[in-house]
């Protein structure tokens, strides 16, 4: 249309007619000629724009992208970027699109329901902090987290599973004993330390499958310990509680796993996680006390416990290889996971209460792709040198066969960028394994409560069943059992 009219008026054609004068005047051949000129240019400029249209929304492998927000891939030097594909509206493409670069951040929360925080972020500096099972794995990579984010730590372990060469030794991080059990303990920790402006909870024995079997030390660790800890930081007004819930308190949902996806654990570990989360908001409610909770899943790394049979699929496997017996899954080994290194879970832990809006939400925490246990398997064996370790497939057991999430919620509010691949998270932790694998011994239970039902490969011919069991520090095959709880601290303190 636009060629049509530009073209009558350059040949000098009237806007309208003048008095007097017909259609005779020259007037109708101009505009006949404008007309063909302009149908024709009208089907040239449709031809081109549907060939540049189908051109630009696909991509390099000629699969279409269909995706009006996506950036060029070099925004984040992705080498893989240009070959990936986006849905559009996709809440779960568009994060990998994200992290890949093609598209911002913005247009994933939009495209997700999620805002950006715009309250600035508040500095840690000063913050002064309570981390909970800091001699453990994901506990002690965050108080070194808040260690660096210039907060003031006291860690804290009761050393029943943990390494003491795992707390951060820092000029502010100070280690304490302590079992989050014991209430006075716990007070007196709180009077002679705090007040503390965040507590960090993440102390907890954390196997799903072995749940079933120790139902009442699960909660009394996972549950009545916890709320022994909320209790003191009601009574000394601490500002938030971070907690370190579990995707194992959604259940077995259908992936992707959503934070508003309906909570329905199946096992007793995840009951307890979930009973915390409805406890959390219970406080706030009357106490005003606020909360961050995160749900991390199958989380590896440095400062893994590799020796521990029950939990962490990843360490189990390093420490078959290391022992030079086959690797062993229960069922197929087509059940699918994703796999979080820790550099990508800890860091945002730390930082949950200094994000004014990410106060009293919850948000998975981990990565997004996953991997069947088949292919971890392969993946595993060459990160520990060892291609084609022998794999054996041992009798299902009671599990979620798919247990993945998405993590657009947590990307708007944290802008944490991309996250590690798992092959080079393997490497980062075979290398770290294999540089200290004397240092490993088998953490196991002397009891269970209930033997019945479980999997033949934990059941040991001295394995007892008592109405009754403690895991203490006495039973950690990893700590001195020839020191005092004062030697312990007197020896972190002179480190």
């Amino acid at each position: 249309v636009t060629v049509s009219v530009l073209y009558w008026l350059a040949l000098g054609a009237p806007l309208s007619t003048p008095p007097g004068r017909g259609t005779k005047n020259g007037r109708e051949g101009n505009m006949s000629r404008a007309a063909v000129i302009g149908v024709a240019s009208g089907i040239l400029t449709f031809i081109v724009l549907f060939l540049n249209i189908s051109t630009s929304t696909s991509s390099d492998d000629g699969s279409p992208s269909n995706c009006p927000v996506c950036r060029p891939a070099t925004t984040h030097h992705s080498p893989t970027a240009k070959k990936a594909k986006v849905e559009v509206g996709g809440k779960d493409s568009l994060v990998v699109a994200y992290e890949e670069g093609r598209v911002g951040r913005e247009a994933m929360c939009k495209d997700a329901g999620h805002k950006v925080p715009s309250k600035p972020l508040i500095s840690g500096k000063g913050k002064k902090v309570f981390v909970t099972g800091a001699a453990g794995f994901i506990a002690s990579h965050v108080a070194r987290a808040c260690a660096e984010l210039g907060m003031d730590v006291v860690a804290a372990d009761d050393m029943s599973g943990g390494f003491m060469e795992n707390v951060p030794k820092m000029p502010n991080v100070k280690f304490v004993l302590l079992d989050v059990k014991d209430p006075e303990a716990i007070e007196k920790l709180f009077a002679e330390h705090g007040p503390f402006d965040y507590v960090y909870h993440l102390a907890a024995y954390a196997a799903e499958g072995m749940s079933h079997f120790i139902r009442s030390y699960n909660y009394r660790n996972n549950l009545v310990g916890t709320v022994e800890l909320v209790n003191a930081a009601i009574r000394h007004k601490t500002k938030v509680f971070v907690f370190t819930s579990s995707i194992a308190a959604y259940g077995a949902p259908e992936p992707p796993i959503r934070e508003t996806t309906p909570m329905h654990p199946e096992d007793p570990y995840g009951i307890s996680k979930y009973a915390v989360e409805l406890d959390l908001k219970a406080a706030k409610e009357l106490f005003g006390m606020d909360y961050v909770i995160f749900r991390p899943h199958n989380v590896y790394g440095p400062h893994q416990n590799i020796a521990d049979k029950y939990r962490n699929v990843i360490g189990i496997f390093m420490n078959q290889i290391l022992n030079g017996r086959p690797m062993t899954i229960f069922g197929d080994g087509t059940q699918t996971r994703a796999f979080s290194y820790i550099d990508d879970v800890a860091p945002l832990i730390a930082k949950g209460p200094l994000i004014p809006e990410a106060r009293n939400e919850e948000f998975n925490v981990g990565a997004e792709r996953p991997w069947s246990l088949n292919d971890l398997a392969r993946l595993v064996s060459s990160a520990m040198g060892a291609p084609n370790h022998k794999l054996v497939h041992l009798d299902k057991r009671f599990e979620v066969q798919n247990a993945e999430a998405t993590h657009s919620k947590i990307k708007c509010f944290f802008d944490p960028g991309r996250v590690v691949p798992l092959d080079k998270g393997l490497k980062k932790t075979a290398e770290w394994v294999l540089a200290r694998t004397k240092g490993f011994k088998p953490v196991e239970f002397h009891a269970v409560e209930v033997k019945a039902k479980m999997p033949p490969s934990w059941v040991r011919p001295d394995l007892i069943e008592s109405a009754h069991i403690e895991h203490t520090a006495a039973n950690n095959t990893n700590f001195d059992q020839s020191q005092s709880a004062a030697d312990v601290v007197a020896a972190f303190d002179r480190s």
